[in-house]
């Protein structure tokens, strides 16, 4: 959908962007952006997400470096929070021991959490839980908190903040506050007690405090994995299981019917076509839509669609703001991305459609084809999405998080398909028509009021929208007789909708790959980057 469409639709409609929130970019290095389009209008940085009166939080993350995270460039804001937690993998983030670590904490109270895991497992998760007087802020994002991840790669976060329970409802609880709660009591956090300045007595600080707060009003469904092997009702927790689960809850229009699947991502694992087959099974769930009496309730299953891979060509990393280098943060194999069963599903992170046509890349394309900007900032950020091939604009769901394409990520069917196996943690959120719309969030909470607005300029620059009936959501009630308004909220996918395919001459980006054309740092690649940049 080109800029004006896109202004045009927001006109025609009642934009639910701020009713609850779909995701947003995070602000890079202007420098990198394309001068064409609107920049970083829109986006957040980290110092948004972390502002305000924060009592205590939780930092979720798979590397995390901590004097840059802490200085002026990175996220400062931290150093005036009275509790921190700081829950990431042991071999890429602090542990209670670590001498910088010491150093940095002096006599603040943080406290170390190192999840247990399986030895090809990681804690990969990225994740901030803000807890204020008058509620929590939970962010799920896609950027490791190193400088190179958030200053000059394209990431992604969603937030939303939930207010405390009222005296009625303690007792109360709903799906999110359960799916969050699962998670967090696998990391192998524990709760504590402490006393905090201004808290007026002792607080709880630990998974338990997160039944404090009112988590009806999610704008999302929690998609987590966690090591081990999953049987039962359990598989509907953990991985691609619960996304199939999650879907087949849900019903769609019929544009959807076996709809293609974008999934976007920075690393891969070893996969097969048997594996892929399993996520398009899980991704192809939900119902179709249907007025036909006939129809078992809910319509006829979508079924699956092909997965259409997004993942950068040598070209496109060679000439990206920090050529080669950029790469070593997508860390994709020969071995791996050159399978047959991935190769031909392959397609560009860039929309420039003259660059499959052997013809060299533009600096700054015209905003039609780089509606975010991103063209040259390579991706850290994840995103799977279900588009409608003839209207691309409009999507089923999306889901944004930090899962990469790997059996590692979103687990593997064993057994006849009666169990799961994943060996790390991750965290993501899957966004669907079920959780957008004032039908289902009265009013918007904040616990930073007139901090950020959840609306504004990142509209004109998104891709896609996920759109529902006011009328439709929840049932009767919901709306006033005969309103048929719709509810848009925009997602700001950073590639182009639908992706374009890989040219014949198009090789992907790898690591370990053999490229004697320099990039515009003069440096050509003769394999073996992976050894020195590996963040995924």
């Amino acid at each position: 959908m080109e800029r004006g469409e896109l202004e045009a639709e927001f006109e025609r409609v009642q934009s639910s962007f701020s009713d609850p929130p779909l995701f947003r970019l995070l602000t890079t290095d202007p420098a990198d952006l394309n001068p064409n389009t609107s920049g970083n209008a829109g986006c957040v940085s980290l110092r948004d997400i972390v502002s305000g009166p924060v009592r205590w939080c939780v930092v979720m993350n798979f590397m995390i470096d901590l004097p840059w995270l802490l200085s002026p460039d990175g996220c400062p804001e931290l150093l005036r929070i009275p509790k921190v937690v700081w829950i990431g993998d042991e071999r890429s983030s602090p542990t209670p021991r670590d001498p910088e670590f010491l150093r940095l904490k002096g006599e603040r109270d943080w406290t170390v959490v190192n999840p247990p895991c399986p030895k090809f497992g990681t804690h990969h998760t990225k994740c901030f839980i803000l807890v204020y007087d008058t509620g929590v802020r939970v962010c799920v994002h896609t950027a490791n908190l190193i400088h190179g991840d958030v200053r000059k790669r394209t990431n992604a976060a969603w937030c939303q903040d939930f207010p405390n329970k009222s005296a009625a409802h303690l007792g109360r609880s709903s799906e999110f506050e359960r799916d969050l709660g699962r998670y967090l009591a696998t990391l192998g956090w524990k709760d504590e007690t402490c006393a905090l300045p201004g808290a007026g007595g002792d607080v709880v600080v630990g998974p338990s405090a997160m039944s404090r707060f009112d988590f009806s009003g999610a704008g999302a469904k929690l998609i987590a994995s966690v090591p081990g092997r999953w049987v039962g009702s359990a598989m509907m927790n953990y991985g691609h299981t619960s996304v199939r689960h999650a879907l087949a809850g849900m019903t769609f229009p019929g544009v959807f019917k076996r709809a293609p699947v974008v999934c976007q991502f920075t690393s891969v694992g070893a996969t097969t076509e048997k594996w892929m087959g399993e996520m398009a099974r899980s991704f192809g769930a939900g119902a179709t839509e249907t007025d036909d009496a006939n129809e078992w309730p809910g319509g006829p299953c979508l079924g699956d669609g092909d997965l259409r891979l997004v993942w950068p060509t040598m070209g496109e990393v060679r000439g990206s703001n920090l050529g080669y280098v950029t790469g070593g943060s997508i860390p994709g194999a020969t071995d791996k991305i050159s399978r047959e069963h991935v190769r031909r599903r392959l397609h560009r992170w860039r929309g420039d459609v003259g660059a499959t046509r052997g013809t060299k890349l533009l600096d700054h394309p015209p905003a039609s084809t780089d509606p975010t900007g991103r063209g040259r900032v390579m991706p850290h950020v994840k995103t799977f999405a279900r588009y409608a091939p003839n209207a691309p604009h409009h999507l089923a769901w999306v889901i944004v998080g930090s899962h990469n394409l790997s059996g590692a990520a979103w687990g593997r069917l064993e057994k006849n398909e009666t169990q799961i196996a994943i060996l790390s943690y991750e965290l993501g959120v899957l966004l669907s028509p079920r959780s957008i719309g004032k039908t289902r969030v009265a009013a918007p909470f904040t616990c930073t009021p007139g901090a950020v607005s959840h609306r504004g300029e990142v509209v004109p620059r998104c891709l896609g929208g996920v759109r529902i009936s006011a009328a439709s959501d929840d049932g009767p009630g919901d709306s006033p007789p005969g309103d048929s308004r719709e509810f848009v909220a925009f997602a700001p996918l950073p590639y182009r909708v639908p992706p374009v395919p890989y040219a014949p001459s198009d090789a992907p980006w790898a690591v370990d790959a053999w490229d004697e054309t320099p990039d515009k740092y003069g440096r050509v690649m003769r394999g073996g980057i992976a050894d020195r940049f590996n963040a995924s």
